[in-house]
């Protein structure tokens, strides 16, 4: 099958994907964040924190890789920054996750800084594209699952939380806590790698709560 056929089954066009995005800097320290894209064509377009380190990075070397992964436990511990540093494997032109499902290589085209005003208030970002260098396919796909698609929402709302505890929005803070419960409530029975990412995101949530208490 035709390389751009197998992308478009693995990564359609014009729908927003939860990815896992490995960059590494000048001294070859390798670093993993979620990130939301969308492909067209042969781009991909990444919206980024203006101050990621992903961000720099990919500034500075021009390219990174999109893992697809489907386990949650490896979405919370690249976006809290806790993944182990040697789980890396050795890739083009960036290391990539060992249980990542496919890969693909990016390289930078252009960047367009905007500000993004939620809840959180006002965020300055980087708009990216970048173009897709290729496509690896490393294991099957597995099929779509409601507990695990729960769990990879529940840490995007973290890391809001994170944001939102910085900038002592504690009302923001209680509607993310309820938010994270809500999506637990949904993913229902039992999923080893969802359970504990659950546990995880709950964990921090009781942490940001003590140092509000703390500093109020």
């Amino acid at each position: 099958m035709p390389e751009d056929d197998i992308l478009a089954r693995v990564f359609p066009e014009d729908e927003l994907f939860e990815v896992i995005l490995t960059t590494e800097s000048d001294d070859g320290q390798v670093n993993a964040a979620p990130v939301g894209v969308v492909r067209r064509g042969h781009r991909a377009i990444i919206e980024l924190s203006a101050s990621t380190l992903s961000l720099m990075n990919l500034r500075k070397r021009e390219s990174g890789l999109l893992n697809l992964v489907s386990d949650p436990m490896t979405f919370a511990e690249s976006a809290f920054g806790i993944y182990d540093s040697k789980a890396y494997v050795p890739e083009s032109p960036v290391k990539r996750l060992p249980n990542a499902r496919a890969s693909i290589p990016l390289g930078l085209d252009s960047c367009q800084n905007f500000t993004r005003e939620d809840r959180l208030g006002a965020t300055e970002f980087v708009r990216l594209t970048l173009d897709i260098e290729g496509l690896k396919i490393h294991a099957p796909p597995e099929p779509y699952s409601r507990r695990r698609a729960a769990a990879i929402e529940a840490i995007v709302a973290v890391t809001k939380a994170e944001v939102a505890c910085e900038r002592g929005l504690t009302e923001v803070l209680e509607e993310i806590k309820e938010e994270v419960n809500r999506l637990r409530r949904i993913a229902g029975g039992p999923d080893g790698s969802a359970v504990e990412a659950f546990e995880l995101c709950v964990n921090r949530l009781e942490a940001m709560n003590g140092d509000e208490r703390n500093h109020g």
